[in-house]
């Protein structure tokens, strides 16, 4: 006579359960808080200083064949690693 032995389904119906008991402690946050929350957010971002923006087009590097000579060494020796 085989033994009944709890399916899959059970076992994630009983950890579903015990899962939603851990939501009631946990508490939401109110739009006051939030808005208030992002109002700090948005004084703290006028007080960091302002990074320059980056250049439109990055200069086009040069065909430099000693660069590329360097990019290759580089290359093998990573490969060697």
């Amino acid at each position: 006579i085989p033994v009944a032995q709890p399916s899959v389904m059970d076992d994630i119906e009983v950890w579903l359960r015990t899962d939603l008991k851990g939501d009631d402690l946990e508490e939401g946050v109110t739009s006051e808080e939030f808005d208030k929350f992002l109002e700090e957010r948005a004084k703290a971002a006028e007080m960091v200083p302002s990074l320059p923006s980056p250049p439109g087009e990055a200069p086009a590097p040069a065909s430099n064949p000693s660069g590329r000579k360097k990019a290759e060494r580089s290359e093998d020796a990573l490969f060697a690693l």
